[in-house]
């Protein structure tokens, strides 16, 4: 399993993302970077599909999270139904892929990133229009959260939103924000400021 116990992030019973993301009818794109480990690969994967398959959906796995945009040009500007869903775990993105999800998002698909790395490049920009996280704290902070599975504690990226979005994942004092989730109108989405393969007991 990705964590340790009965925690997870992704699991069936504990995803945080689910009632808000996913929906009947909608496929989803998971994009894995190729730096995960492959038991934390596989891991990942396990526990995403077990969650998609409760909804009764499916997801198509790529085994990379590149920075570059020639991957995801070639798999989300074609053909896109408004509410097909990508999920992102990657590093980095460079501006043309910043670009690319952006146009994924305003023509009404669904995103889910998590990432503990994705902040500290040239993505202020991207975060603030697409996601509108007004800033992201430099330096990581130990957390621990209630997920609908049960607790679990991580390091984390704390986050500072601007309306519309709204706090998804607060840590157990109250005051920290570790993910969000935004509803655009023409696009709903959700950003996590952690590695989910990292998530431990508390």
């Amino acid at each position: 399993r990705l964590s340790r116990g009965d925690q997870s992030f992704f699991s069936g019973r504990s995803v945080l993302a689910a009632p808000y993301l996913f929906a009947a009818g909608h496929q989803a794109m998971v994009f894995i970077d190729e730096r995960y480990g492959a038991a934390d690969r596989q891991a990942l994967k396990a526990d995403l599909d077990e969650s998609m398959r409760s909804l009764g959906l499916q997801a198509d796995f790529v085994d990379q999270a590149p920075a570059e945009p020639l991957l995801y040009e070639a798999l989300l500007e074609r053909d896109q139904e408004p509410g097909k869903v990508v999920v992102w775990l990657g590093r980095e993105l460079g501006v043309e892929a910043q670009e690319v999800f952006r146009r994924f998002a305003q023509r009404g698909g669904r995103l889910l990133l998590a990432s503990a790395f994705l902040h500290q490049g040239n993505s202020a920009a991207f975060l603030r229009q697409v996601f509108h996280v007004q800033a992201v704290k430099s330096t990581s902070l130990k957390g621990t959260f209630a997920g609908a599975g049960g607790n679990f504690s991580t390091r984390f990226y704390r986050l500072t939103l601007e309306a519309p979005a709204a706090a998804a994942l607060l840590s157990s004092t109250g005051e920290e924000v570790a993910g969000l989730r935004l509803d655009a109108g023409a696009y709903r989405a959700m950003y996590f400021a952690f590695d989910p393969k990292n998530i431990d007991p508390p």
